[in-house]
């Protein structure tokens, strides 16, 4: 056989693998609702590290859990070796996700090993693979937990931070699933940041762009920070009759429309310096504006536009940014 029809035959196998995987996890974390839902710290998300480790122990990789329980994965040859350059993404998605988000990243990174252990050739530096959990922010709040947790830079403001549905901490649901809380609350890093060589990282694009200019791939240049409020309320009064005039009506409806106008005036204004994205909803909402400058993310807040309140109170509705804020720096890539 030659080395270009053996190449061919393992690149058809990986591609078999890697439908396989993204079909069997897509069946594993359907959602009732629509979409895949692989909840932070949760046991659907634990199942499915499980089956990728079973997956990756039978075709001969070394798979464990390390203190964040996350899945690491490597070749057996490179389990003590003492720096290596570490690959992967987040196998966790929002609610009623996208099966593929940074599960991509992961599956990516295994082939890369499956693809090595099968030719019986190493890599040049040794490499290792990790699936982390936890790094969607939709569940708590705050992003990149496992990533903090393991880097020891998981505030104890972060912890306390509550699940969306069960109103539980942050720092519950990781016990739940056996993280290392100890070394998380004290600020310990999970693993020896300083045998990590670098970091690679592949992920969708969470955007049109790319599709837009038909390039199928691209270097990030920069990761957007955000200022999050998780819950705004907009408080109005009830007015059934219709005998009530529309001058006397508070209509929390349209006081929230009269927001997201506002809103998306300030997002209009700053469009030639960058982006900003805001997501909300009706009455009970939430707010998230993001940019890779934290000048850009100020309009956002309440303060930044007095005109925003004079709009509300024309509608008879009363603004209410409750204190649950999150906010993330940007990082530039260099």
């Amino acid at each position: 056989m030659t080395h270009s029809h053996a190449s061919k035959l393992v690149t058809s196998e990986l591609r078999a693998t890697a439908r396989r995987l993204f079909d069997e996890i897509a069946d594993m974390s359907r959602d009732p609702g629509g979409g895949q839902s692989r909840p932070a710290y949760s046991a659907t998300e634990t199942a499915v590290l499980k089956h990728i480790q079973s997956i990756a122990r039978d075709a001969g990789l070394s798979a464990y859990f390390d203190p964040g329980q996350n899945l690491v994965m490597t070749l057996p040859e490179d389990v003590d070796a003492d720096n290596y350059v570490l690959v992967g993404s987040h196998i966790d998605t929002v609610p009623n996700g996208g099966n593929i988000d940074g599960l991509a990243g992961v599956v990516a990174g295994l082939l890369c090993l499956l693809d090595r252990r099968q030719r019986g050739t190493g890599f040049p530096q040794p490499v290792r693979v990790v699936a982390l959990r936890g790094e969607e922010s939709a569940w708590f709040g705050p992003c990149y937990t496992a990533s903090k947790a393991l880097t020891g830079t998981l505030s104890q403001d972060e912890l306390e931070q509550r699940h969306r549905d069960d109103d539980r901490t942050l720092d519950a649901h990781m016990a739940d699933v056996g993280v290392n809380m100890a070394l998380v609350r004290a600020g310990t890093p999970l693993t020896d940041l300083g045998r990590i060589l670098e970091y690679i990282e592949l992920h969708i694009e969470q955007g049109p762009y790319l599709d837009s200019i038909d390039k199928p791939v691209a270097i990030v240049s920069g990761i957007r920070g955000n200022l999050r409020h998780r819950r705004i309320l907009c408080i109005g009064k009830a007015g059934h009759s219709g005998a009530v005039p529309r001058d006397a009506r508070q209509d929390a409806v349209m006081a929230v429309a009269e927001l997201l106008m506002r809103l998306d005036d300030s997002w209009r204004a700053i469009l030639n310096n960058g982006g900003t994205a805001h997501r909300s909803s009706k009455q009970r909402h939430s707010a998230d504006c993001r940019h890779c400058g934290i000048q850009h993310r100020h309009p956002v807040q309440r303060s930044e536009d007095p005109r925003r309140d004079e709009g509300i109170a024309e509608r008879g509705g009363h603004e209410n940014w409750c204190k649950a804020k999150c906010a993330v720096r940007y990082w530039c890539c260099d």
